[in-house]
Order: structure tokens, then sequence, then C-alpha cells
């Protein structure tokens, strides 16, 4: 009998230790799921925003876009990328607006050839509260909420400045356009072609100038076929792999010295060749900043702060003299 109720005793001890220790596994298990619930709602989201582009293979999309992602990142804002292959198609235009719309999006930014083709859609947002940004070219009577980027007038202009540091005078050059100038596509080019030939008609530079495009072929083949056709003095190149290609041909054709390149962008690879003098200097526009400052320009703009409707991205030129290297 007094062993039964020693096993009695036991058991009901056992009981009341299993209760006690399944009470308190299922408060840690509360708590757990609590602190993941508060750390998931601090991770939630703040905006949704969208960058519509018809350029998503250039070196200049590849730094925008990754400058855009770092700074979302810091702000908890969800990045999409709506890419546009055929500008001159408005049923894709429209289904990329229609999508961002139906997806509740917070803000767009507008990263097109000519960003003045979608003038409609962005008034159509502005009427809905959709903030919109214009990045690169201009479309200022959509009512956009801000543009951000370099002046492409000023750009060409720079550009075609540097041929008169060369000290020669009536130059034949080919300009190669990169693959974020699309032919018959408006802005972006026309405002860099009209820096380009103002700068020519100032300073009587150029005797013929050749626009090719890179969009529609290899920019060394255009250097090859252009060195075989015509007699080429200069080369400009509005981008960084472009340019790469470019002066690689002048390499193998040992025209270093004979035939000058205007180069694009602050890459290493460019910079060495500038202090090798097979490159005279090159043109840059800082698109880690401009994708740095248009996150930060759109979610100001929601957050109800006051921000400049033009905000100019700053261009620079690099040379032997800006490195340091001439006395």
């Amino acid at each position: 009998m007094n062993k039964i109720k020693i096993i009695e005793g036991i058991l009901i001890s056992f009981i009341v230790l299993l209760i006690a220790y399944t009470v308190n596994e299922t408060i840690v298990i509360q708590k757990n799921i609590s602190n993941n619930d508060i750390g998931a709602h601090e991770k939630k989201p703040e905006y949704h925003f969208v960058v519509i582009s018809d350029d998503v293979e250039s070196y200049s999309w590849t730094t925008f876009i990754s400058s855009v992602n770092d700074e979302a990142k810091d702000k908890s804002i969800v990045i999409e990328i709506y890419a546009i292959n055929d500008l001159n198609d408005k049923s894709e235009i429209e289904k990329a607006f229609e999508i961002a719309i139906l997806s509740k999006v917070d803000g767009i930014m507008m990263k097109l050839t000519d960003n003045d083709t979608v003038r409609d859609e962005i008034l159509k947002c502005n009427d809905m509260g959709i903030k919109v940004i214009t990045i690169g070219n201009d479309s200022p009577e959509s009512n956009r909420d801000a543009y951000i980027g370099t002046n492409k007038y000023n750009l060409g202009k720079i550009s075609a400045s540097l041929l008169t540091l060369q000290g020669q005078q009536k130059q034949d050059v080919l300009l190669i356009l990169g693959s974020e100038y699309k032919e018959n596509s408006g802005a972006s080019s026309n405002n860099y072609l009209n820096g380009i030939h103002e700068e020519i008609v100032q300073n009587d530079l150029i005797n013929k100038l050749y626009v090719e495009y890179a969009s529609e072929k290899r920019a060394d083949l255009i250097v090859n076929d252009s060195l075989y056709k015509d007699h080429i003095d200069a080369i400009i190149c509005t981008d960084p792999i472009d340019s790469l290609r470019a002066v690689k041909v002048l390499i193998d054709l040992n025209l270093v010295g004979d035939v000058d390149l205007i180069a694009s962008s602050n890459l290493p690879e460019i910079i060495e060749y500038i202090k090798k003098g097979t490159i005279q200097s090159s043109v840059v526009e800082d698109y880690e900043i401009m994708g740095e400052t248009s996150v930060e320009v759109l979610y100001q703009l929601l957050n109800d702060k006051r921000q400049s409707a033009y905000i100019n991205i700053p261009i620079s030129v690099i040379n032997k003299e800006s490195l340091g290297l001439v006395d």
C-alpha cells in the first residue's frame, strides 16, 4: 500500500513538472512569435517604387540601378524594374503604367531615352497623386514632380570643346552615341547633338562629323569601318564600353597618337589609358550620384518635403592635367 502511494506521489510530481515545463515553453514560443512579428513589422517596406526604362543593359544603367538599389535598401523601399523593349510601341508603354498603377506604387522613376514620349501617362499619374520623376532627360510639360540628370546640351558642348585641346583644327570626327541614345528618339540625342553643333559653330572645330549609334552596331565594328571608309582624326564615345572597344581598335591598328579619342566615364581601365596617353580625355556623368539622388528626391517628395524641380548632376572631365600628371 505504501509502495502504491509512493508511486502515485512520483507520478503526480512528474505530471506537475511536465505541465510547468509545457507552460514555460509555450510562453517562450509566444515571445519568439511576438518578437518575430515586431521584426517583420520593422522590416516592412515603407514605399514601393517602379523604374521604367528602355535601357537596361548599358554601363550607365548598371551603375545607376546599383546605386538606386543601395539607397532603396537603406530606406526600406521596394524597387521594381519595368523594361521597355520598343519605345515606339504605345501599347507597351500603356501596359507598364497600367501595371504600376494597379500595383499601387508610391512613385515612378522614368529613365527612357525620350521621357517626353510618355507625357500623357505622367499627367495621368499626376492626377492620381502618384509621384513621378524623370531621369536623364526631361519632360517639363508633363508636370513631373522633379527632373534629375545631366544637361545633355552642355554634355555635348563639353565633349566637342575637348577637341580644341588637341591643337588641331578642322578635324574629321567620328561620334559614337551609346545605347542610351537612339536614332530618331528625341530629346537625349537631339540635345547632345545640338551641344556638339553649337561648339562646332562657335570654334570652327570640325570639317566633317560622322554620327553612329552603338544601339545599331558594335563600337569596334563602327570604328573599323569608319577608319577604312573615311579619314578620321578623332573619335568621341559617350559610353565607357564603347570607349574601350574603340581604343582596342586603335591599338590593334597602331593608330594611337594619330587618332585622338575622347572617352566616357571614370572606369579604372580608362584612367589607366589616360595616364599612358592612349586616351586623351574622358567626360564623366556620375550615374552613381544620379541613382542615389533619384531615390532620395522621390522619398522626400512622398514625405511632403519640398524638392527642386530640376536637379542637375555635375559633369567632370578627366585628363592628365586633372590627374596631376602635367606640371
